[in-house]
């Protein structure tokens, strides 16, 4: 009979980050009407990272995405 002993660890930390994705949808028959509602629901949101402490650095935005919607 054989006995294998097989190594085990375990290590418990906090965690020091977290990524958060979020999206902001605006429709409007208008572009520029849809842009603008977009830009200022984008621009509240960036301003919550200050509340809470969250370096500018630390976020970024990604992409912009226009898209014509026929009914």
């Amino acid at each position: 009979m054989k006995f294998y002993s097989l190594p085990e660890a375990k290590i418990n930390v906090v965690p020091d980050q977290v990524n958060i994705y979020l999206g902001v949808e605006s429709l409007d028959k208008d572009l520029t009407v849809a842009k603008t509602k977009n830009d200022s629901i984008v621009k509240k949101v960036l301003a919550l990272t200050a509340d809470f402490k969250i370096d500018p650095k630390d976020v970024q935005t990604d992409y912009i995405n226009v898209t014509p919607r026929y009914d």
